[in-house]
């Protein structure tokens, strides 16, 4: 999966996962950001929703500065990843598994 995908939280306590594209000493520049919402789904349990960071610009970077980032998660699950990629180019990531269950089908 892809190394260049970051899962931070900002000041404003929101989540942003996005991919980077130049990393420099006091900002990211990000493609694509997309933020992070939780909802309920009943008994108890709790889903995320994508939805762009600026929805003004959705297809657009965006500056990240560093000095507003709380928290950055060391390793980006692997089904976050691929939701943010499906997401931003549209592209489903099969799981090797899957893959290997549809192989002559």
């Amino acid at each position: 999966m892809s190394t260049n995908v970051k899962l931070v939280r900002l000041v404003t306590s929101e989540e942003v996962i996005f991919e980077v594209i130049e990393d420099a000493v006091n900002v990211y520049k990000a493609k694509k950001p997309i933020a992070l919402h939780v909802v309920p789904q009943g008994n108890e349990q709790y889903g995320l929703q994508l939805f762009p960071y600026s929805p003004s610009n959705p297809e657009g970077e965006q500056l990240i500065f560093k000095d507003k980032i709380v928290s950055e998660s060391v390793e980006v699950p692997e089904g976050l990843v691929k939701a943010y990629v499906q997401r931003t180019t549209g592209i489903e990531i099969a799981s090797a598994v899957d893959a290997f269950a549809n192989l002559g089908r």
